[in-house]
């Protein structure tokens, strides 16, 4: 019991001194404008004043066993001296006004030195590591986003170019040698079929002695000439080989397939095609001459490698 009263009455003088201590402190109060802060309650900056945790671990075991166990307000700064970095913890003891304001000016020039080493980093110093790594993880996840987007498109706009099957017709070989004059094959270039006849002397005639003002379309059609060439034979031919025409055998009315290939077909009233659809009739060069096509039969683009091969396309 003794103990007790001894360590009740310690506290009481201790709480007297803090009392004391604090009608000082309010009437110094410090404000640090640089920093923003305010120094209550005693002289020290906040991290050396002790908290709630270390009055009772490093300050109370001295006071006996009731002031352990007595609580301390939280938000309450009591004026201690600093600890010694060589030596044992000093006891709390009060401190006189004059005491106070030196260790108040020591405090505002530690401050003010910090405000100024402060004011002087370059800008961007605080943090500069963290800002780069930052900058680096945005960068790479970008480049990541944009490779899987093009590895992901890349399929689907692969999948729309021609196969190769399509690719390979895009142009065709033909050997000529087996066609005698008088005579027509046709194949097949890019899904149309195209007409090869090798005319004879009387076809050649016809289609030479043609007006112009007899054609019902004045285009020759020739994808190896302007669009502004008439229609004249020499126009639907290769001038040093006249005696092959090549066109492609699709009426320009509705796309149906002319007669005329074959010995036994019918040729028109103009010895070149006929159309059994509608009645459209083209002459010995592939140009409509009577019905209702429109149109001359279309020459394709074709070149000879030889006297008895072309390709077409």
């Amino acid at each position: 019991m003794r103990q007790i009263a001894s360590g009740r009455d310690a506290f009481r003088a201790l709480c007297g001194q803090v009392k004391g201590a604090k009608r000082v402190a309010r009437q110094n109060v410090l404000s640090v404008g640089a920093q923003g802060t305010s120094i209550i309650n005693g002289p020290f900056p906040v991290h050396q004043c002790p908290s709630v945790n270390d009055w009772h671990q490093r300050w109370a075991p001295g006071m006996g066993h009731a002031l352990m166990s007595a609580p301390v307000p939280r938000g309450l700064w009591i004026p201690f001296a600093p600890s010694k970095p060589d030596g044992p913890v000093n006891a709390p003891r009060s401190m006189g006004m004059d005491e106070y304001k030196e260790a108040v000016l020591a405090s505002q020039k530690d401050h003010t030195s910090v405000a100024a080493s402060s004011a002087a980093m370059p800008a961007g110093a605080h943090g500069s590591e963290g800002a780069s790594r930052r900058d680096f993880l945005t960068v790479a996840a970008g480049s990541w986003a944009a490779v899987g987007a093009a590895a992901t498109l890349w399929p689907l706009v692969q999948q729309m170019n021609p196969d190769a099957s399509t690719q390979a017709l895009s142009s065709i070989e033909v050997d000529l040698a087996p066609i005698k004059e008088g005579q027509a094959i046709t194949v097949m270039w890019r899904g149309k079929p195209v007409f090869i006849r090798n005319r004879n002397k009387d076809e050649i005639a016809k289609a030479e002695e043609t007006k112009l003002g007899d054609l019902v379309d004045k285009s020759a059609r020739n994808s190896a000439l302007p669009d502004k060439a008439t229609a004249a034979d020499v126009n639907r031919v290769k001038k040093d080989k006249p005696n092959w025409l090549v066109l492609v055998g699709v009426c320009t009315h509705l796309g149906c397939i002319p007669k005329g290939q074959t010995i036994a077909d019918a040729k028109g009233d103009f010895g070149g095609w006929f159309c059994p659809c509608h009645g459209s009739h083209y002459d010995t060069s592939g140009r409509i001459r009577k019905g209702p096509a429109p149109q001359n039969l279309p020459v394709p683009a074709y070149e000879f490698m030889s006297d008895t091969k072309i390709k077409i396309g």
